[in-house]
């Protein structure tokens, strides 16, 4: 009997192994995660080291009420390290430490193995996590904000000085060195967690992802189109709804993991729609200090829906 670790998906991954996926997601989200490090500090760091041990341990928990080997897969393909990478991504930067292993223990206990394991949930299990542990709030009078130094080091820079003068002019654009800090996520904003705004670094980790075949490409740019068009009929402005929350990290991270989308082509569009619009809605009415989180994770719920649709769709066309 093959373990966890052996099982393949199917044409669209290119045959990818499910820890070249998981290990994939874990590096995009890395990437995302030292530029938040070089931004906020050790409190990063921190997070990160106790959210993956608070998930290793609760592999190796389960692991001992069945066979260990395939309980134990989840460490070793790299799930536990994304669902614990993930997850100081999204928390907010005055997440404490045993709340962030907590995040991770219930991400790996009632996300995975409670729905009955990998290829059984279709509700992210670190965004379970997130939102099953309480005291993922700041700390009140806590500074989460970047850096406004970003913007005079790019102002003062003799690069800055040749692209205003022969790009940005000639071309009738308006970058300013704030704009391009807020860009960066080095802004002077307030994020909504350790990695909010940090947009140039998520599109290198989207690269990584999207180049790879580990997530459709159609998925995240549906989830982000109908963010945007929602957050604008809202009367919000929607680069600055991406720039201070988690909206693109959900729709480029969070998604990407094979157990959460539909099957099916049409319904994997239908349901970054959905997302997107459940976002936007957290987002500009409240009720969550986690939007995006709470967006994905109620359009989740409708993923069954979904596959059940389109697969008797399938059926009546053959």
């Amino acid at each position: 009997m093959s373990s966890v670790a052996d099982f393949r998906l199917p044409h669209g991954f290119r045959m990818l192994t499910v820890r070249g996926i998981y290990l994939r997601l874990s590096l995009a989200t890395a990437v995302l995660l030292v530029v938040a490090l070089f931004r906020s500090g050790t409190p990063v760091m921190v997070t990160a080291l106790a959210a993956i041990g608070g998930g290793i341990l609760a592999e190796l928990v389960v692991g001992l009420t069945g066979d260990i080997s395939v309980r134990r897969s989840g460490i070793g393909n790299g799930r536990v390290l994304y669902y614990g990478l993930l997850i100081t991504a999204l928390a907010p930067l005055g997440i404490s430490a045993p709340a962030a292993a907590a995040a991770t223990a219930t991400a790996v206990l009632i996300g995975l193995w409670l729905p009955g394991g990998p290829g059984a949930y279709w509700l992210h299990p670190a965004l379970v996590g997130l939102v099953f542990v309480p005291g993922l709030s700041v700390t009140p009078g806590e500074s989460v904000g970047g850096t406004g130094g970003i913007a005079a080091v790019v102002e003062s820079s003799q690069i800055y000085r040749v692209l205003d003068q022969y790009v940005f002019d000639p071309l009738s654009l308006s970058i300013t060195p704030e704009w391009i800090a807020a860009l960066s996520g080095m802004g002077t904003g307030e994020p909504a967690s350790a990695a909010a705004g940090l947009l140039l670094p998520l599109l290198v980790a989207a690269m990584i992802i999207v180049g790879e075949d580990v997530v459709p490409w159609i998925l995240p740019v549906m989830y982000i189109v109908a963010f945007a068009v929602t957050v604008t009929l809202f009367g919000g402005e929607p680069l600055t709804a991406a720039i201070t929350g988690n909206a693109p990290i959900v729709a480029v991270l969070a998604v990407a993991d094979p157990g959460v989308r539909p099957a099916h082509r049409g319904s994997i569009v239908v349901f970054g729609v959905l997302a997107g619009i459940l976002t936007a809605v957290f987002t500009v009415y409240g009720g969550t200090d986690l939007p995006a989180v709470a967006g994905l994770v109620v359009a989740g719920a409708f993923r069954p829906l979904l596959d059940h649709l389109w697969s008797y769709r399938w059926r009546r066309e053959r």
